[in-house]
């Protein structure tokens, strides 16, 4: 009896242990006014790991910065490439009329080979390193709430801001026009203006 018992419990974990047998690690940030304009705004940025299954699949759903975001990874079936999928869903007051996110993100992951320290977030012996593939380095997702804000002051539609989704390097202009519109009391520090992406992601088995 206590040799089936035994038998099932290590089926039950050893088979929970086979289906996530690899994660893949990626640093993500929230970002209110006040993180963009301040000079310690990468204290933001958060390691989330997510457990991938068999099929290379994984969901999680995290809190950062107080609000919460969920990203669904599913690995393409022909290529080492993964579609990343993240969702900004607080603060509730905040979402798109008729939707249940602030704002929202895609991308992929690609294989750029082995990970060595220093290359990514969450680096273990045997990891991979997998860049993004639509914007090197990771993006800016702005929210609904700041683009409104961008659009009712004019600056919606200069330089970069043609799209709601921008590259990690116009970071600084996305500050600088936060910080603007804070001084016009337009933003409060308190308001969540985007989400972000940042470096590589890295895979661990």
């Amino acid at each position: 009896m206590k040799k089936a018992a035994l038998f099932l419990m290590c089926s039950v974990l050893c088979s929970a242990s086979a289906v996530y047998a690899e994660s893949m690690s990626c640093v993500v940030a929230v970002l209110n006014a006040a993180n963009l304009v301040s000079e310690s705004s990468d204290e933001a940025y958060q390691v989330v790991q997510i457990p991938l299954n068999s099929k290379g699949a994984g969901e999680v759903e995290v809190i950062l910065n107080g609000e919460t975001v969920s990203i669904d990874l599913y690995k393409k079936e022909f290529a080492d490439v993964y579609s990343m999928t993240m969702v900004l869903k607080t603060p509730v007051a905040d979402r798109t009329q008729g939707t249940e996110f602030v704002a929202m993100g895609h991308d992929y992951l690609v294989n750029e080979g082995p990970a060595r320290r220093g290359d990514g977030p969450d680096v273990q012996p045997g990891a991979m390193t997998y860049g993004y593939l639509n914007r090197d380095g990771g993006s800016v997702y702005l929210t609904a709430k700041l683009v409104k804000v961008l659009k009712s002051h004019n600056m919606w539609g200069q330089h970069p801001f043609t799209s709601s989704t921008l590259a990690a390097q116009h970071g600084y202009s996305v500050a600088q026009a936060v910080e603007t519109l804070l001084n016009n009391k337009a933003l409060t520090a308190s308001d969540t203006v985007a989400f972000a992406t940042a470096f590589n992601c890295t895979k661990n088995k």
